[in-house]
Formats: structure tokens, C-alpha cells, sequence
């Protein structure tokens, strides 16, 4: 795992890079069984990724139809017979990667319904089907703005705490921390700080720990292309540079959305680790240019997040702000 304040002199030999695959799929609002058939066509079609990224709501489609007909799409995600989780399941064993999927969740504690998103990961054998949940996210922020209307029809907010997990390669030889939101969380950096910087916390036995320590962010969305739309990749761009992070914001295909991003963490260009390893540290005016990757458009397909931890020490060497920062008590 790359540490996170770089030191300029620690030049360690590139690893491999770690392929997230954000899945631009085009889905019908209220029909789960065409829904999932639609996601692992695209997903069978894309192989070789560590991970696979579904949109917002990717089981049962984004809208006020859906919300309407909370009652019969949502699922407990406890529940491993559920219609995703024992479909999702079942794939990610079968393809050998972690699937993170968005469904409709009722929550087994008081039956309130929540936007939910899911991570499935082929390893282990929590249930029959050789995978195991790995995360459950609610989404923490509501939008009830533009095209949007969440709350006003009848989803309640998830808790107000980070997600994030551990993502590995099949071969275990390389991984990485990921935090999980969703959609409008993207407009509060307050949870992107807790997700990536850390947050200090003292259990009950006076042990203290940091929390929350992503070096990538998923962001499976339903960018509507609506008075919101123009600024999303704005917002993608600087959540991913001021946290030193890499970010996958993944939208529906179809008329109304499109355009998912990938986005490393800088935009420009950056001193080369690998040419300064290969070339002994003599070459210092070796750089390489980063730059986000889109999937224009509103038709399906696939976005490729390659995560280099390289690439991360690189930027957080030669730009090293977190060490600065006044208001951020985490060290």
C-alpha cells in the first residue's frame, strides 16, 4: 500500500497497477431481471479487471418510478437469496472480480429504504456461490434538487459515517484502500476528507486509531443531465486532486445521462517514478502527463481506472499539501 506522505528520495520499483472498470449500462427503471442481465453482459464482455463499478441504483434502474415502488424492488442486503446479492455473488465468483452494484435497500433494522450500493468480492465463502460482501454503503447525502426528488419520495439518508475497504488483486500481490459514495455526496468534501485523510478516533479503552484512508474513490452515480450536469466533472476532478486520490465516478448510459470519468490524482504533468527508477535517479526532467479519462457519450461501454501506487508516492512527493494542512488533526 503506498504510504501516504511520499518521500522524494524513497524511489521504490513500479508494481503492477491495479484495473477498475467503471460499467456505463443502460437500465429500465423497475425491471431488476433485465437490469442485472444488461450489467453482466457488459461485465463478461470487459474481462481482466480486479473490479467492476456499477452506476447508482444499477439493479433497479434511477427515477421516481423506482422510489414509487420501493415496496416490492427493495431487498435486505443480509438476505443472501435476494435477487442482486445472490446474482452479483455468484458472478463476481464467476468472473474472478469484485462487483460493486446499486440497489434499492430496506433495512432490516427499522424497514426504512435507503440507496444503497453493495461491493462483492469472489474470495472467501461466506455463502455457496464462493463470494463474499465485503461492503454495504447507504447513501449518506439526499438530493432533492433539479431532476432529483430522493427524499421527497420517501428514501431515508444513510448514517453519517466512510466507507471504505480493502480491494486486492486475484493473486493477492497488489491492493489498495477504496472508499464508496454516491452521487450527491460528491458536493461535500467534509466526507471525502474523512474517507482519504483519515479521522483520529478513542475507543472506550483509550485506544486510538485512524479511520478512513482511501487511496481511490468509487462514485457510482445517476448524473442527470439537468442545471447539475455541467459541473459533475468539475467536481470529479477537484475531489481527486485535493485529496491526492484516484476517483471513478460511473453514470447510467441513456439519453438523460452518460459521461462517466475517471480521474487520477493530478491533472498535468508530474515527475515519472518509473523513468527515475530506470534510469538509477539521474534523469530528473522525466515526466509524465495525467489526465482524466471520459466515456463521451450516452451509449454503454466501459471506463478503465488504472491505479498506480507509483504514481501516487510520485504526486504526493512532489506536491505535498496534506502535510500543510491546519484544520486536519489526523497525523
Amino acid at each position: 500500500m503506498p504510504h501516504r506522505y511520499g518521500n522524494p528520495k524513497d524511489i521504490e520499483p513500479p508494481g503492477k497497477k491495479l484495473s477498475i472498470a467503471g460499467v456505463q449500462v443502460l437500465t429500465t427503471q423497475g425491471d431488476i431481471a433485465a437490469n442485472l442481465r444488461r450489467a453482466e453482459a457488459l461485465i463478461r464482455a470487459a474481462p481482466g479487471h480486479a473490479m467492476f463499478v456499477l452506476p447508482e441504483l444499477s439493479s433497479t434502474g434511477y427515477g421516481d418510478e423506482v422510489f414509487a415502488r420501493r415496496e416490492e424492488l427493495a431487498e435486505e442486503v443480509e438476505d443472501e437469496s435476494g435477487r442482486c446479492r445472490s446474482f452479483f455473488g455468484a458472478l463476481a465468483a464467476d468472473v474472478g472480480a469484485y462487483i460493486a452494484y446499486g440497489f434499492l435497500r430496506r433495512r432490516r433494522e427499522d424497514g426504512a429504504f435507503c440507496i444503497s450500493h453493495a461491493v462483492v468480492a469472489p474470495d472467501g465463502c461466506d455463502d455457496d456461490r464462493g463470494s463474499r460482501l465485503v461492503a454495504v454503503y447507504d447513501k449518506m447525502h439526499l438530493c432533492d434538487m433539479g431532476a432529483c426528488s430522493e427524499q421527497a419520495q420517501g428514501i431515508t439518508r444513510g448514517a453519517a459515517e466512510p466507507c471504505v475497504f480493502e480491494l486486492r488483486s486475484a493473486d493477492a500481490a497488489q491492493s489498495c484502500r477504496v472508499g464508496l459514495c454516491i452521487c450527491y455526496d460528491i458536493r461535500f468534501p467534509e466526507l471525502w476528507r474523512r474517507m482519504c485523510w483519515g479521522e483520529r478516533t478513542i475507543d472506550s479503552g483509550g485506544v486510538g486509531s485512524v479511520v478512513g484512508d482511501a487511496d481511490v474513490v468509487l462514485h457510482p452515480s445517476a448524473f442527470i443531465r439537468d442545471a447539475t450536469f455541467p459541473m459533475w466533472h468539475s467536481f470529479v476532478t477537484t475531489r481527486a486532486v485535493e485529496n491526492q486520490i484516484y476517483v471513478l465516478s460511473v453514470s447510467h448510459a441513456g439519453e438523460s445521462f452518460g459521461d462517466s470519468i475517471a480521474c487520477p490524482p493530478w491533472v498535468g504533468p508530474i515527475g515519472s517514478e518509473q523513468a527515475l527508477v530506470e534510469s538509477g535517479g539521474a534523469n530528473k526532467a522525466a515526466t509524465v502527463e495525467l489526465e482524466p479519462e471520459v466515456l463521451r457519450g450516452c451509449e454503454e461501454g466501459v471506463v478503465v481506472l488504472s491505479v498506480d501506487a507509483g504514481t501516487l508516492r510520485t504526486v504526493r512527493a512532489q506536491f505535498p499539501y496534506r502535510q500543510d494542512a491546519r484544520l486536519w488533526a489526523a497525523e
